[in-house]
């Protein structure tokens, strides 16, 4: 049985959205067959968990993907959207926004390695066909 007060795990602000997401499963995963007495409490955990998961800022795509899962889940029952998670979705375009960019600079800088990269072997190629050639004129000579 989990320990809904979570007294001996890291504080939410210290775990990364992968733990906290992997915790969330756990918790829902344990809510079929609990008492009525334990199931308020479970949930309470349960939506303290996903409000981290969307307070927390993304390190990464996959952060973000694990994200919109908890998104997905939270607006699929709109009587439950709250004025939190308006501001919650907020955090959750800066996110979109910070890996799109992220990403496309970690592509163009790949893709500048990339090139520089290329540019070095074609250069090396060019160097040894001006040994190559002096080396004919000197035979020919």
């Amino acid at each position: 049985m989990l320990n809904n007060s979570y007294s001996h795990a890291a504080p939410q602000s210290c775990r990364t959205i992968p733990q906290l997401f992997a915790e969330r499963t756990a918790v829902i995963a344990s809510l079929p067959g609990l008492p009525d007495n334990r199931f308020d409490a479970t949930i309470e955990d349960a939506d303290g968990l996903e409000v981290a998961i969307l307070k927390a800022p993304c390190a990464d795509a996959r952060d973000l993907k694990l994200k919109l899962k908890v998104w997905d889940a939270l607006i699929a029952d709109p009587a439950c959207i709250m004025e939190q998670h308006i501001e919650l979705w907020d955090v959750l375009k800066d996110d979109i926004e910070r890996v799109i960019a992220g990403e496309t600079d970690a592509k163009l800088s790949s893709e500048r390695a990339n090139g520089s990269r290329v540019a070095a072997e074609l250069e090396a190629d060019r160097e040894d066909m001006r040994k190559r050639a002096a080396v004919i004129r000197g035979l020919a000579a």
